[in-house]
């Protein structure tokens, strides 16, 4: 196959094509939910199967559980895994009911901890041990809030 990929692509095409309509019949006629996240086909190759969630209607009861949940410090993939959706529809459902969803870790709390522990020269990595948070996200947070940092002797 090799040969006719460098050579002719028209010839390495058709192939392909067969190939692709062979492993798309062979998934259509197994269950999706029995096989592995990452399985071998019928041709010897591993393929990975997609984790795929239907589009859901959520339930007056499911949403106030997810703002619930959130409230009590569930993460949005614990929230997904929980009510069987995706983690963007518990994210949309979060900002429709007017709560802030954001990337950081870091609570407004610890935001001012972390601040005053790096102006009394406690290095990045000794913040990250002593708020159980990654070094990469203080870093990070420290950038975002303006803070030049100081070299590795400073």
């Amino acid at each position: 196959m090799v040969a006719l990929s460098e050579l002719d692509l028209n010839n390495y095409t058709p192939i392909m094509r067969y190939r692709q309509k062979a492993t798309i019949g062979f998934n259509n006629i197994t269950n999706q939910a029995e096989k592995p996240l990452i399985y071998t086909d019928e041709y010897g190759e591993r393929v990975k199967s997609k984790i795929t969630h239907s589009n859901k209607s959520m339930t007056e009861t499911e949403i106030t559980g997810i703002i619930t949940g959130h409230k009590n410090g569930l993460s949005i993939s614990d929230l997904a895994h929980k009510f069987n959706c995706h983690r963007n529809t518990v994210i949309n459902h979060l900002r429709k009911h007017g709560i802030e969803v954001t990337n950081s870790k870091i609570s407004p709390e610890h935001s001012v901890e972390i601040l005053q522990l790096y102006k009394n020269r406690l290095n990045v990595s000794e913040i990250a041990e002593r708020l159980n948070i990654s070094s990469s996200a203080i870093l990070n947070h420290l950038h975002k809030q303006g803070v030049k940092i100081r070299g590795r002797w400073g």
